[in-house]
């Protein structure tokens, strides 16, 4: 599929589904953003790609993010690896900050913390508790060698050592 018809079909798909949320990477990054998705949640390098810059400050990183919300985009999530996550939406920027863990494999880590917020959002959390957990599920993701979050009370205490403050 060409990256017009991605976009295409994913405006399509907005105009029934609202409440899309959307990771990829590369070409299919670029040409989703184009549809506004509800939600997206890029790393760091796929943001640096579709901005067409290197986003070195935190400061870059959150303009890109509030460039893509003035694309229609209402939720930003950029995954930072170890240094956490930005979440950036109409009711301000949060950054959280997980604690550090051996890592085992981080294979999979973005799609935790993709999970983490899906899960959030239906449980009609927070934008914050939403971030806290995503970013605890996906520090919990690279510290094992399985998949799946099983311990809730690990969850819990992980959750709780999640350093969690308002970007300003």
């Amino acid at each position: 599929m060409s990256p017009e018809a991605f976009t295409d079909w994913m405006t399509r798909l907005r105009s029934q589904c609202p409440c899309i949320i959307f990771d990829s990477s590369r070409e299919a990054l670029v040409a989703g953003l184009k549809a506004a998705p509800w939600l997206v949640k890029p790393n760091r390098r796929e943001l640096e790609i579709w901005a067409g810059r290197k986003l070195p400050e935190m400061k870059d990183v959150i303009d890109a993010a509030h460039a893509l919300r003035e694309q229609g985009i209402a939720h930003v999530v950029i995954s930072l690896g170890a240094e956490g996550a930005l979440w950036v939406n109409a009711s301000g920027e949060w950054i959280a900050k997980p604690p550090a863990v051996d890592v085992v494999s981080t294979v999979g880590a973005g799609d935790s913390m993709v999970g983490g917020l899906i899960y959030g959002l239906l449980m009609r959390e927070s934008s914050e508790h939403t971030l806290r957990l995503a970013t605890a599920v996906a520090a919990l993701a690279v510290s094992q060698s399985n998949v799946g979050i099983t311990d809730r009370p690990q969850l819990a205490a992980m959750m709780a050592r999640v350093d969690l403050q308002p970007f300003n």
